[in-house]
């Protein structure tokens, strides 16, 4: 006989008992989490690569259209605060209450973030009880492991294979909230405002002055001449806001990475970066942005990798944080921000677009894709040695949301048996996630996917305490096992599909979602400081929050005050406006400052042309020679030349001669140069 098909001769008690024998065996290892530890490879060091990604994993090529997600957002956002009768139908079966407080009305809390009427909970739909294909009878979509109780491969974790209904909700899956902007992000209704909510005077403070004191020690080596030229003196907070605005504009028109000289040419990309700063104080900034100090650089790297750029990271995620009450369905994943350059954790994952760079884990908003909490990967050694790095990111990951009874999915990595059952029980957080097979917590027969000759489609379910593990058979050779602590039946859809795996297919993308808008529309510019390189997705994520927040306050404020200017504006604007409008208000006031100075004709009419059309300039301006005293008739600019046309009128903006034919009034509201 054939030892790969001896198993299927074996009763349940002798396949326990030839697997202790064989416990060698490459297949089911046994691997600790420190062991999985060894795949999170760190470049330069020679190693394969990262374990970021799981085979149990569904839909591993995940490329979510980013014109879907911002739609998503804005339509999640729009059918909650309109009311929770907006017949959205859910797209799961497992449903979920919520409610605001113990007297309001209870909603349905479905997995895409929309809050529904109560409705009939799943046990009182009707289920065909013959779903697919029949064999002697029997269901094919479900199989059940022999004997009432079963041993994990460890010998000590118990599953049964059968678990009685539950007709109430459990208390564990009841949220009593519904999300909201808080704090400073409560009142944000323009573009600017909930930029600034995140990032906040305090970071733009940080920044300012630690970028101010290597400007300074850069122009020691100077000449004096050269240190009086305006491109190399001190930053003020108006030009650095203008900057930001430039990164922002750069990657609302995707040219982040188009080189700088291509970038201030007008005829590539207009005029609006020559009227915000000359191409030379672009890049004496960008080159002298310092985020730390440097006299206690040294002490603090001895015990914080991060220490170049953890005082103003720590700012941005305590304001994500508290700036946000999220939904009830919250996802943990990984996101790779490209870099090749010398750093001590870069991170070589080949599974990611980038392949190389630093590796954030994070916590997304599955509603509406908002940055919850995030913290960089550091390497091995920048966790404690009594616990692995997995359960120690997740824990610090979901404390904001400790006792929320809120619902957490993510990938294989984090994923363990004890990790699941310490979320319940010490944070009050359910979990759905798949499971690596060579947990041995599992039993033999859950990860066989020869066990009893299964059909594709097939489903089998095991049960402990407040868990239930399924192993579904998705193709031929590849078998899905995931665990979760949020469902408590053998539920299946229509199709044979359990549950589990579809409530994990439609909550497991948020990160990937959240990913992809920043690569999308990326801020960050070429360097090779890896500082810099945060700096600038710091940047990408306060924008994408800042547009979650702008679209929830603008349907609050539309909904709760009808005759608000936000109630002729149909829509709220698309994230690719919201750029370019959040880069307008940055750059405004320094503008204005650039008026005030001594430049020439051509760069102010550039800077006039950028800003509103009919604004009037500050009453301290000096008068420059731009505008005669006495108007004399010039010939019109656009009229032919045998016609002789001409006139004392011309353009407000420009001073070009017109004639009353091509002259025109046009309010500050009408036209945008």
């Amino acid at each position: 006989m054939n030892p790969q098909y001896a198993w299927k001769y074996m009763t349940d008690d002798e396949i326990v008992t030839e697997y202790n024998a064989v416990i060698s065996d490459e297949e089911f290892s046994d691997e600790s989490e420190d062991d999985e530890e060894e795949d999170n490879i760190e470049f330069p060091e020679d190693a394969a690569s990262e374990d970021s990604t799981d085979d149990s994993d569904v839909d591993l090529d995940f490329e979510p259209s980013v014109s879907d997600i911002e739609e998503n957002i804005i339509s999640t956002i729009r059918e909650i605060l309109e009311g929770p009768g907006t017949s959205v139908q859910p797209k799961l079966g497992q449903k979920r209450k919520t409610g605001k407080t113990r007297k309001q009305t209870e909603y349905i809390k479905t997995t895409d973030g929309i809050s529904l009427k109560k409705s009939k909970s799943l046990e009182d739909k009707e289920v065909p009880q013959q779903i697919g294909e029949t064999e002697n009878g029997k269901e094919t979509y479900k199989v059940t492991i022999d004997g009432e109780e079963i041993l994990g491969r460890d010998m000590e974790t118990k599953w049964v294979n059968k678990i009685g209904k539950h007709n109430k909700t459990s208390q564990k899956n009841i949220v009593h909230k519904r999300i909201n902007t808080l704090h400073s992000a409560a009142d944000a209704y323009e573009p600017l405002d909930c930029f600034m909510a995140f990032f906040t005077p305090e970071i733009i403070g940080t920044v300012l002055e630690h970028s101010n004191k290597e400007m300074n020690k850069k122009k020691s080596t100077f000449s004096q001449k050269r240190k009086n030229s305006s491109t190399f003196k001190d930053l003020v907070k108006e030009e650095l806001e203008a900057f930001l605005g430039l990164l922002i504009l750069s990657g609302a028109l995707k040219n982040n990475h188009i080189p700088v000289t291509k970038l201030y040419n007008p005829r590539l990309c207009g005029e609006r970066y020559q009227a915000t700063l000359s191409i030379n104080r672009f890049r004496f900034i960008s080159t002298s942005l310092r985020f730390d100090d440097r006299e206690t650089r040294k002490e603090r790297k001895k015990t914080n990798k991060f220490a170049l750029v953890s005082q103003i990271w720590n700012m941005l995620i305590d304001q994500c944080k508290k700036n946000y009450k999220p939904s009830s369905y919250l996802t943990i994943g990984e996101q790779l921000v490209g870099f090749r350059d010398r750093c001590p954790f870069r991170t070589y994952m080949p599974n990611k677009r980038n392949k190389y760079g630093i590796k954030i884990l994070m916590m997304c908003d599955q509603a509406t894709q908002y940055m919850i909490n995030a913290i960089p990967y550091l390497g091995k050694s920048s966790t404690s040695g009594k616990i692995s790095a997995s359960s120690h990111f997740i824990k610090t990951l979901v404390e904001p949301m400790s006792g929320s009874n809120r619902n957490i999915t993510a990938n294989s990595w984090f994923t363990s048996v004890p990790l699941v059952e310490e979320l319940l029980d010490k944070f009050q957080l359910t979990y759905i996630g798949t499971i690596k097979k060579n947990k041995l917590q599992l039993p033999y027969q859950f990860i066989n996917i020869k066990y009893k000759n299964r059909n594709v489609g097939s489903s089998l379910f095991i049960f402990r305490k407040n868990m239930t593990a399924v192993s579904y058979k998705a193709k031929k050779n590849k078998l899905v096992t995931l665990i979760s602590t949020f469902h408590n039946d053998d539920a299946v859809n229509t199709l044979g599909k359990a549950e589990i795996v579809l409530n994990y297919s439609n909550t497991k993308n948020a990160v990937d979602a959240f990913d992809q808008m920043c690569q999308h529309r990326n801020c960050g510019r070429k360097t090779k400081r890896w500082p810099a390189c945060i700096f600038y997705n710091m940047i990408n994520i306060a924008c994408i929050n800042a547009y979650v927040v702008y679209v929830h306050n603008f349907y609050k404020k539309k909904s709760h005050d009808p005759s608000s200017p936000s109630e002729k504006q149909e829509k709220p604007l698309s994230r690719f406006d919201f750029m370019l409008k959040l880069e307008e208000q940055l750059s405004q006031p320094w503008l204005r400052e650039r008026l005030k100075m001594p430049i020439t004709k051509s760069l102010r009419q550039s800077i006039k042309r950028c800003l509103l059309n009919g604004v009037q300039e500050p009453t301290n301006v000096e008068q420059t020679n731009d505008e005669p005293a006495i108007k004399k008739r010039r010939y019109c600019t656009f009229c032919d030349y045998k016609k002789q046309r001409k006139s004392k009128m011309e353009c407000d903006l420009c001073r070009t001669p017109v004639c009353g034919e091509h002259y025109k009034k046009i309010c500050a509201n009408c036209d945008r140069m």
